[in-house]
């Protein structure tokens, strides 16, 4: 299983791969969501951020539907995670807010992210070693 952290190590790597891009969908479909998305994020472009390159990474390596739902899982609890650790600079508002978008982000990857994720699957250890080899 790709940790967190290993696909943070890498991050570099999979965004200029253009396996991962942040935030919302990359395709012309999702242009409406990226630009409410957008609004929501701007001025603090990197709450969620790597939430969202690790749930790409595991979107793009596969799987079946239970590795799908933990990689929203994973997704949820890693922005929840980011909540914790920024309490101390929000104020109450903002924590609520956060906690509220945390939550919309996980349905909206439970309920239209299916036809995003990778059903045919990954092995870890190829992919790793791809990887490992080309992260320069």
């Amino acid at each position: 299983m790709l940790t967190d952290k290993w696909i943070l190590e890498h991050k570099s790597f999979f965004i200029n791969k253009h396996i991962a891009n942040g935030i919302g969908p990359n395709n012309s479909q999702g242009r409406l969501y990226r630009l409410i998305i957008k609004l929501i994020t701007n001025k603090d472009k990197s709450f969620f951020y790597e939430a969202s390159v690790v749930h790409d990474v595991l979107y793009w390596f596969g799987g079946n539907e239970k590795d799908r739902l933990i990689a929203d899982y994973r997704f949820y609890m890693k922005m929840l995670k980011d909540l914790y650790d920024n309490l101390k600079f929000l104020n109450l508002f903002r924590s609520i807010f956060y906690f509220i978008v945390a939550t919309i982000y996980f349905f909206l990857v439970r309920f239209k992210g299916k036809n995003h994720f990778n059903y045919d699957g990954k092995d870890a250890i190829t992919v790793m070693k791809w990887v490992l080899e080309n992260d320069k």
